[in-house]
């Protein structure tokens, strides 16, 4: 799953999933038994956008508490 929509690298002035869809993803896999890959295309000089990594900060303060589960 990308994390921009409608592109696997970046793109400027695409909007980013929310972390409620990329939760609701990650539970659909988790019921059916199935990884989820959770692309972030990096900026060109490399770094990764700043919305990317709030997204994957938020999808880590939802599974923490539920790591045994996981």
């Amino acid at each position: 799953m990308a994390l921009q929509e409608g592109s696997w690298g970046y793109k400027a002035n695409t909007p980013f999933r929310s972390v409620d869809e990329l939760w609701s993803s990650l539970a659909y896999a988790r019921a059916n038994n199935c990884n989820l890959l959770a692309n972030v295309g990096p900026k060109p000089d490399g770094s990764f956008p700043e919305e990317a990594v709030a997204l994957l900060r938020g999808i880590g303060r939802r599974v923490r508490p539920l790591e045994l589960q996981f």
